[in-house]
């Protein structure tokens, strides 16, 4: 009888969660902390174990507390295949390591992950499993909020594609310089990270943050759920 089991990744602003077994990965139930303490007890039955990557330590007892198996809750020191090459290795967030995990043995190269979210990360990874760090910036819904929240007259926006920089009223502003300035600004450090590392690299780029954006990046891949490559990995290695 195979292995079955329950796959997780907890982000700031929602929980995914989907079944692996026998190599195979089912349909990726995506909602907000609420929904998956409702959902996860029947989601985790007849599994050998939760993997767990999170980003929300205050969440972990109470979603754990619901699972209907055991867990297992992933730390930088438990993540197979990496060796970190970094200051203080208990600060990186488990989910850029998972992540790193998902890109080794698929690329003939070193690579540069670049992960949309709440946050936007960079993170480097060569392809013999060393994991460098990299860089973070606050991601384009928390730009939206910060300028709806600190000034008096600019809504909160949602940001779709614009063909223009110049926008013809608040609304169409905002998104201008929200879609534009982070389209440049990403493009701009994967010019950078190219310019500084010394051999080639493949840029990768996964959460659904970059879905807006993506056709004008310049990405060699994207691959929106490659956080669940690295938890499989994860989870055959237990």
């Amino acid at each position: 009888m195979t292995a079955r089991y329950l796959l997780v990744d907890i982000g700031n602003s929602s929980v995914c969660m989907a079944i692996y077994e026998a190599g195979i990965l089912g349909r990726i139930w995506r909602g907000d902390h609420s929904a998956a303490l409702d959902h996860v007890a029947s989601i985790s039955c007849d599994c050998v174990s939760a993997v767990i990557s999170s980003v929300v330590p205050a969440f972990n007892d109470t979603f754990i507390s619901n699972l209907s198996c055991k867990s297992v809750l992933l730390t930088p020191s438990t993540i197979p295949k990496l060796t970190l090459r970094l200051d203080a290795p208990e600060q990186v967030g488990v989910d850029r390591l998972v992540c790193a995990l998902g890109v080794l043995d698929r690329y003939d190269s070193d690579v540069l992950i670049v992960d949309s979210g709440t946050a936007i990360t960079f993170c480097l990874v060569n392809r013999d499993g060393h994991y460098f760090g990299g860089s973070i910036f606050p991601g384009m819904g928390i730009a939206s909020r910060a300028l709806n929240d600190y000034t008096a007259q600019i809504p909160l926006i949602t940001v779709e594609r614009q063909l223009s920089v110049v926008g013809r009223d608040t609304k169409t502003a905002v998104e201008a310089g929200l879609y534009h300035g982070y389209v440049a600004m990403i493009n701009g450090m994967i010019a950078r990270y190219k310019a500084e590392w010394p051999v080639a690299l493949s840029v990768v780029g996964t959460g659904g943050g970059l879905d807006v954006l993506r056709d004008q990046l310049a990405l060699d891949a994207f691959e929106p759920d490659l956080i669940f490559d690295g938890l499989k990995e994860c989870a055959e290695a237990l």
